[in-house]
Parts: structure tokens; sequence; C-alpha cells
């Protein structure tokens, strides 16, 4: 996975102050190799097709140190044993709570 990411500013989310940081890239998979480098000639059951692509948000909580939420968006093109499976994936996370730890 190649990743791009940027930090687009502080915003006000939630009653927080927070770290708004985007990310893009893609994903393909490289050739195995063994351990003087050279490319294996091995077939793998699962790979990334080139134009597989993924990018998204986080958005760090600066007072509470820690994400509070994530989106992600992804469009992988996969080959299963050598067949196309495009996937389209959006997940998103969010923090519920946080607890304090014992000093």
């Amino acid at each position: 996975m190649k990743l791009n990411s940027k930090f687009d500013g502080i915003v006000d989310r939630e009653g927080h102050r927070k770290a708004q940081i985007s990310f893009e890239g893609v994903m393909k998979s490289k050739p195995d190799k063994d351990s003087t480098g050279r490319d294996l000639t091995t077939e793998r059951l699962v790979t990334f097709g080139d134009d597989s692509k993924v990018n998204g948000h986080v958005f760090f909580d600066l007072e509470r140190k820690t994400i509070s939420m994530a989106v992600f968006s992804a469009a992988i093109q996969l080959k299963v044993e050598g067949k196309p499976m495009p996937v389209h994936q959006q997940v998103t996370t969010r923090l519920i709570s946080v607890k304090p730890t014992a000093p």
C-alpha cells in the first residue's frame, strides 16, 4: 500500500478540537521474494489489482489524545485464483467513550 496523507487543519467536532487528516493511496500486490531478493514464481490465491484505491479522513482529538473518528473508503480490484472480484468497502469508526486508567 502506498499512502499519501495531508493535515487539513483543526476543526471543532462534538465539542472537542480535532486535527483532521485526509489520506489517499493505492494498493497493489508485489511479487514475493526469496531471502536473496529474487522474485519467486509462486502464484498467490488472492492478489490486488493495480487500480485498487483507498481514501478517507481521520479525526485526532487533541485534548483526549486519541483518534475519535475515522472514515475509510476503498475500491479494491481483487483477483481470486486469477478471476477478477471487485470489492467496494466503506468503514466508519467512532470513539464511544474514554475510561480513565489507574495511576
